[in-house]
């Protein structure tokens, strides 16, 4: 049985993942440090995006112990 907080994990990751790309595609119509900024709040989102797969597989790596 899959442990309940792979599925929290997943989904905040998903979030996360939405987030970054959403700031992805703002940047194609910014320039300047405007761009910049969100490229950084893209690399961010991104980052925490990681943080929560890597949690929701330490909790699917448990389960199939």
């Amino acid at each position: 049985m899959i442990h309940p907080n792979f599925y929290i994990y997943c989904d905040m990751f998903q979030k996360e993942s939405d987030k970054a790309l959403d700031w992805f595609i703002r940047s194609w119509s910014l320039g300047g440090e405007d761009k910049k900024i969100a490229e950084l709040y893209k690399f961010k989102h991104e980052k925490k995006a990681l943080e929560y797969l890597v949690k929701a597989n330490k909790f699917l790596q448990e389960s199939s112990i």
